[in-house]
């Protein structure tokens, strides 16, 4: 008789493959749920997110007949991922995930977003970050600037510095730079490099932007 088996290698890269995969599954559906209250659109609108920076932080190990995967979180990362997880699930009882998602011509209009990034970083945000990895506290700067913000995590390691490094600070409605510079001054090697052209911020290491020959992006006080 002929049995479909697997090995336990075989297994973690399936595993691995879906857990990659899921964030931007979970963005094609959170994308598609309208919250009625403000808390809980920006906790589930951050669940993708959470979800990336819970994929990156998972490790996998495997021996002769199991996989072991382990995920090491800040102290505040597991409840708030929970939360989310809860929230989006509620929603989703409540969502018609068959709609496609309106395009931007046939959203309601709100306010004009400034054209250049420079100018959409003055934006004044509210931030309240509590041992929230450095991934999720730029995507959530990201999210509320409209600004695509990327992480050389290549760059950043060379410095010792990770994604996963917690940020804990209050900002009420005050601009986005002064949040990133928050971030910044606690580590020093870390800089921010802007393209207008390319529309896209980019957190990297000086020593990298130098060698690379890129104009470090300074925030003016």
């Amino acid at each position: 008789r002929n049995q479909a088996l697997t090995t336990p290698a075989r297994l973690q890269r399936t595993v691995r493959k879906n857990l990659n995969k899921l964030p931007n599954d979970l963005l094609t559906a959170v994308s598609k749920m309208n919250p009625t209250e403000l808390g809980k659109r920006k906790i589930i609108g951050r669940f993708p997110a959470m979800m990336k920076v819970f994929a990156l932080a998972t490790a996998a190990g495997i021996d002769e007949r199991h996989i072991q995967l382990t995920t090491g979180l800040p102290e505040r990362a597991a409840p708030n991922l929970a939360l989310a997880s809860l929230l989006a699930w509620d929603e989703s009882t409540r969502t018609d995930f068959t709609k496609s998602v309106e395009s931007p011509k046939t959203k309601a209009k709100g306010p004009k977003l400034p054209d250049l990034i420079v100018d959409r970083l003055k934006l004044k945000i509210d931030i309240d970050f509590r041992r929230t990895p450095l991934q999720e506290a730029f995507d959530f700067i990201a999210e509320e600037t409209k600004v695509r913000i990327e992480i050389d995590g290549d760059a950043l390691k060379l410095s010792g510095y990770t994604k996963n490094m917690a940020q804990t600070f209050k900002k009420k409605q005050k601009p986005a730079t002064e949040s990133l510079a928050e971030i910044l001054k606690k580590y020093p090697a870390m800089c921010l490099i802007l393209d207008e052209k390319k529309k896209v911020l980019t957190v990297m290491t000086r020593p990298v932007a130098k060698d690379r020959g890129l104009k470090i992006y300074e925030i003016k006080p």
